[in-house]
């Protein structure tokens, strides 16, 4: 049986940032949910989000700012 990382000893008098990275399930819900987020702004801010991969744009993003709504 796997031990679960946040149950460590190592972990115990660290932040809750350090124990929420050691959980790795929880750290790509929360990179998601900050990626979805950051979207949301550049939307909102009628910038451009854009997807660079190898040095080249390989996808652009642009909606007016009321064409979706966030809340």
């Amino acid at each position: 049986m796997e031990k679960d990382p946040r149950d460590s000893d190592e972990l115990s008098g660290k932040s809750e940032i350090a124990r929420k990275m050691a959980d790795r399930k929880t750290w790509l819900r929360l990179a998601r949910k900050a990626q979805i987020e950051a979207m949301k702004a550049h939307i909102r801010d009628g910038v451009p989000y854009v997807t660079w991969r190898d040095d080249k744009v390989i996808h652009e993003m642009t909606l007016p700012p009321d064409a979706a709504d966030f809340e």
